[in-house]
């Protein structure tokens, strides 16, 4: 750093070059003129412009101050500014900072370079060695004589890996110091197809784990359209940023329905490629109540229908129930667990029809349905004891078997 000073200054000990011509008094220009090209390397102030006693600028002021360039300033100004009086002096505000008068603190010596610390000539070119290997890292590759430092790593953890790249800085056959650059390669969600299978009306939830061909990182969040209206499925929705995939479908329809989705997982701002989740909506049986006549001692079927009455009946519907409570006049009673219909076989020993309730339960698959009953009205069947008669020749005879000691008499 040169110093030059005024013969009759006295503020500044340290070394510098006596010239009577510098004299500078806060409204006179100053330039840096390089002669081999008849061009300013650098300009203060204003020539040829009288500023009154100062120019002055964003609190700045060239009249009894102190001024020092800015470190972040790495070039001159090369053109005198093109407006007059005390505020031509534009660049004051932006390029130099200000201190009392006389403080020759920073004389000798001067800090210069970017904002942020770094040096950076034209056609600067970065060469480095690839990175020892790191594991979940590939892509890892030197570079030579670069204008940037790049590269594309992929990481196949479901966390976040640095890469510390070591970097040479070169301008001409000058070599800068070398500087580090580090990388944080975060992981991008994969997602292999998923499926889950759900009883209609029941909330289903896919929660993709880490593993398994997935690569999923905490926070992992997902967002799907509602998939296109399917017949007999309602409840379809769209998802934003969930941390699961759910939602709540019906199947109206006795058989299963596959509803697909396509979601988009996100970790961070890393969006990962789409994957399906097709849920199997299985149908729950509905059936309204049955009724059935039977004559005493005959087996009774009930094999309800799809269809009828509005009833839901799955082709694997099974059927569970309890012996009804004892009544009395009817034996038989049974209980009956995952039959393919409902079946059994009643005596009345009265002489009068009697009404057996049983309270079934359907099944399909693993979807329970609501229970329903069957009513079933059980006939008594005659039956009359051999009978005896003694008549007169001639004479009508008429025997009328009457119910009791022995006799079923409806």
């Amino acid at each position: 750093t040169l110093v030059y000073s005024n013969s009759s200054a006295t503020a500044y000990t340290g070394s510098s070059t006596a010239n009577s011509a510098v004299g500078f008094n806060g409204d006179d220009a100053v330039a840096l003129y390089k002669i081999s090209s008849s061009s300013f390397v650098d300009v203060f102030g204003r020539i040829g412009d009288d500023p009154g006693s100062a120019w002055s600028a964003g609190g700045n002021s060239t009249a009894n101050k102190t001024l020092v360039r800015n470190s972040n300033i790495t070039g001159g100004v090369t053109a005198s500014p093109t407006g007059t009086g005390p505020t031509a002096f534009t660049t004051l505000a932006t390029e130099w900072s200000q201190s009392n008068q006389d403080d020759v603190s920073n004389l000798g010596t001067h800090t210069y370079g970017t904002s942020n610390g770094n040096i950076i000539p034209t056609g600067i070119t970065y060469s480095w060695p690839a990175p020892a290997a790191i594991s979940g890292i590939s892509g890892l590759a030197s570079g030579t004589n670069e204008t940037t430092i790049g590269g594309t790593l992929t990481n196949s953890t479901n966390a976040a890996i640095q890469v510390t790249y070591v970097v040479t800085p070169t301008s001409g056959s000058c070599d800068g110091a070398a500087f580090n650059v580090t990388v944080t390669v975060n992981p991008t969600p994969v997602v292999v197809d998923q499926t889950a299978a759900v009883c209609t009306g029941v909330a289903f939830s896919v929660a993709p784990a880490n593993g398994s061909g997935n690569i999923v990182p905490a926070g992992t969040t997902y967002d799907w359209s509602a998939p296109s209206a399917i017949t007999g499925i309602s409840g379809l929705s769209s998802g934003t940023a969930e941390t699961t995939i759910g939602g709540t479908l019906s199947n109206s329809t006795s058989a299963p329905i596959d509803v697909v989705y396509s979601v988009t997982p996100t970790s961070g701002s890393c969006v990962g490629s789409a994957f399906n989740v097709t849920v199997t909506v299985n149908p729950t049986p509905v059936i309204s109540d049955q009724t059935v006549t039977s004559c005493s001692g005959s087996t009774f079927t009930v094999a309800p229908v799809d269809g009828n009455n509005s009833d839901v009946v799955p082709s694997n519907t099974t059927y569970s129930w309890s012996a009804p409570a004892a009544v009395t006049g009817i034996t038989g009673l049974a209980s009956g667990t995952n039959e393919a219909n409902f079946s059994g076989n009643l005596t009345n020993t009265t002489n009068a029809a009697i009404d057996v309730t049983y309270t079934l339960t359907p099944t399909s698959g693993t979807c329970q349905g609501a229970t329903f009953d069957v009513v079933v009205t059980v006939d008594p069947v005659p039956s009359v004891v051999a009978q005896t008669a003694a008549v007169c020749t001639g004479v009508a005879f008429s025997v009328a078997p009457a119910n009791g000691s022995g006799n079923i008499v409806p």
